[in-house]
């Protein structure tokens, strides 16, 4: 974005638009997201005016509100259905309901959105499979490679749930899934894939 100090309110809107479509080719975003992004942009490509003139901040300010209202009107911009792909994602990548709440607050989801989309599906049954799905992509459990020793097996099993608990998973889930065979790891996230709609 050039240097805004010499322009008009509707170029300013019409250069914010291409800079946040551009934006969301390459990323997902709530809207909270791209105002932080568009600000940050704005006031890195214009010190030099915001110091002369801190009032022009006002206009960027409408500017980026504009977009922002435009780009939801559209579609482009829907924090709900943000969330529900979030949470998709990560609980294929094996984070907690916890880390998943945490992730969608720091990405500027309004805890109401929040809310509604973790209880749209079954908490239990989401905490099972992201653990399940952490345990495989870590090799733990039923995918760790078998040991000799019985001294080094349990440290490693000591390291596991450890490793586990600082995801955010609780005691029950992390002993359960531990316990499991590869068999019954692999039919279980199969069929939370099903129940869940993953």
């Amino acid at each position: 974005m050039k240097n805004t100090r010499t322009i008009s309110k509707d170029t300013l809107v019409s250069r914010l638009k291409n800079m946040s479509i551009h934006y969301l080719q390459r990323y997902p975003s709530t809207s909270n997201n791209l105002d932080k992004y568009l600000r940050k942009k704005v006031k890195e490509y214009n010190k030099e005016a915001l110091q002369e003139n801190p009032e022009i901040m006002n206009m960027f300010n409408q500017a980026i509100a504009e977009v922002i209202e435009f780009l939801e009107k559209l579609g482009y911009l829907n924090d709900k259905i943000y969330s529900k792909n979030q949470l998709r994602n990560l609980l294929n990548k094996g984070k907690s309901t916890i880390a998943i709440n945490y992730k969608l607050q720091e990405k500027g989801v309004s805890k109401e959105d929040i809310r509604e989309t973790l209880i749209s599906k079954d908490k239990t049954g989401m905490e099972l499979y992201a653990a399940l799905k952490f345990l495989r992509r870590k090799s733990f459990g039923a995918y760790r490679k078998p040991l000799d020793d019985e001294e080094l097996l349990q440290k490693k099993i000591e390291k596991e749930y450890a490793s586990i608990a600082r995801q955010g998973f609780n005691y029950d889930t992390i002993k359960k899934v531990l316990n499991m065979e590869k068999t019954e790891v692999e039919d279980l996230i199969f069929n939370l894939e099903r129940e869940l709609d993953l």
